[in-house]
C-alpha cells in the first residue's frame, strides 16, 4: 500500500535546545548550513531554552538576533512564540491584549522583515472574554503583516469557537511522532489544510538501539527514553523491513522514522527540526529532500496501521 504525497511540507529549523546543549557557536554553524542549503524558516520562543537558568531567558532568540546582524540576513521567516514570562518551565504566562502588542512590535524590531509569524505559547486560560482580546491583538497584528499561529492551547475548542468572529488561518504547532501525538487534541481545526508544524518527532530523542550519549536532549532535559515496547517493537520492524528496499536512501534512524511519519501527515504544513550539530542538519535537510524525491508511503502506511 503507497499513500500518495500530494505537497511537501516546510523544513523548519527549532532553536529550543540553543544555549543549552547546544553553544552559539554551534548554533552559528547550523545556522550557515540551514541557509546556504536554502531553507529560511526558523522557530524561536521567549523561554528558550527551558533550561530552569533565568539568566538564559531570551538566549535562543539573541542568538539569532546576533547571527542575522552579522550575516545581514532579511528573507527569514521565523516564527515568533511568545507568553511565556519565564524559563523555568512554569505555566505562568502573559498573553494579554497589551503585551501581545508590545510582543509584535518588540520582534518587529528585534528581527526586522525576518519575522514573519507571531504565535500564543502556552496557553492555559479558559476565560473567552481574556482570550478575545488577544484575538484582538492578534487581528491588528495581522493587519500590519503578521501571520498568526498557535502553540500549547489547552482549550482549543474555545479557540475554534471565537475564531468564527475573526477568521484566523492559524498555524498550530503539535508534538508529533510515531509514539505519541497533539494531532487529536486539536480536533476543533481538523480540515483540508496543511496547518500543523510538527515537532518532537525524534520522540525526544529515543534510540532504537538504546545508545544513549551525554549530549542527547534527554539528558538535558533529565528525562528518560520512554515509549510503549509494542510501539517500539513495531518501530524496528518498520524501520528494518524498510531498509530492504534498495531503490531509495535508507532510513539512518528512529529520527528518520520520525520525520517521515510527519512529512506524509495528510495536514503538516512543517517539520521543526531539533538538531544539535551541524552532522544531524545535514543529515536531516539530505533525508527530507529523499522524501519529496522518493515513495516511502508504504512505510508511512504500516506506521499508521
Amino acid at each position: 500500500m503507497s499513500v500518495a504525497q500530494t505537497a511537501t511540507p516546510d523544513l523548519i529549523l527549532g532553536t529550543a535546545m540553543w544555549a543549552w546543549s547546544i553553544p552559539k557557536a554551534e548554533a552559528f554553524k547550523i545556522l550557515d548550513t540551514f541557509y546556504a542549503a536554502g531553507f529560511r524558516r526558523i522557530d524561536t520562543a521567549t523561554n528558550y531554552p527551558i533550561n530552569k537558568n533565568p539568566a538564559d531567558f531570551r538566549a535562543a532568540e539573541q542568538i539569532l538576533h546576533e547571527w542575522i546582524k552579522v550575516n545581514n540576513i532579511n528573507d527569514l521567516g521565523i516564527i515568533c512564540k511568545y507568553g511565556s514570562v519565564n524559563n523555568l518551565f512554569t505555566p505562568e504566562v502573559n498573553l494579554t491584549e497589551s503585551f501581545t502588542l508590545i510582543s509584535a512590535k518588540y520582534y518587529r524590531d528585534f528581527f526586522g522583515n525576518n519575522a514573519e509569524m507571531l504565535m500564543p505559547h502556552w496557553d492555559n486560560r479558559h476565560d473567552k472574554n481574556a482570550i478575545i482580546e488577544t484575538f484582538a491583538a492578534l487581528q491588528t497584528a495581522e493587519k500590519d503583516g503578521w501571520k498568526i499561529g498557535l502553540s500549547g492551547i489547552k482549550f482549543p475548542e474555545i479557540y475554534a469557537e471565537i475564531n468564527r468572529n475573526f477568521n484566523f488561518d492559524f498555524s498550530i504547532e503539535i508534538k508529533h511522532n510515531p509514539f505519541e501525538s497533539a494531532y487529536p487534541h486539536y480536533a476543533p481545526f481538523h480540515d483540508e489544510k496543511r496547518r500543523f508544524l510538527t515537532y518532537g518527532t525524534t520522540g525526544g530523542g529515543v534510540k532504537l538501539n538504546g545508545n544513549y550519549d551525554a549530549k542527547n536532549s534527554l539528558h538535558y532535559r533529565r528525562k528518560t527514553a520512554s515509549a510503549p515496547t509494542d510501539k517500539l517493537t513495531k518501530a524496528k520492524e518498520i524501520l528494518q523491513k524498510a531498509n530492504t528496499v534498495t531503490s531509495r536512501p535508507p532510513l539512518a534512524g528512529f529520527w528518520a522514522l520520525g520525520m517521515l511519519n510527519a512529512f506524509y501527515a495528510p495536514q503538516t504544513e512543517g517539520i521543526i527540526l531539533g538538531v544539535s550539530s551541524v552532522k544531524q542538519a545535514e543529515s536531516s535537510m539530505e533525508f527530507y529532500r529523499a522524501l519529496a524525491a522518493f515513495d516511502y508511503g508504504e512505510i508511512y502506511a504500516a506506521l499508521i496501521g
